[in-house]
């Protein structure tokens, strides 16, 4: 009976230590996620900010081969 109940407390400590690392590893996961969002955010400002010189380059040629 001894043996029934270390095993038992045995398998509580690893299911602590599993739910710890669960834990763990959601919070680096949500860490990786907010800075994977934070790229996109900054790649989607970046491509606005070239296609709009790009559109405003292009006008400006046509306008000076206009004349």
């Amino acid at each position: 009976m001894h043996h029934d109940m270390d095993v038992r407390f045995a398998t509580m400590a690893t299911k602590d230590e599993l739910h710890a690392v669960e834990i763990r590893l959601g919070l680096q996961i949500a860490g990786v996620s907010n800075q994977v969002e934070k790229s996109a955010a900054k790649l989607i400002q970046w491509s606005f900010v070239f296609w709009v010189g790009a559109v405003a380059a292009v006008a400006l040629l046509a306008g000076v081969l206009r004349q």
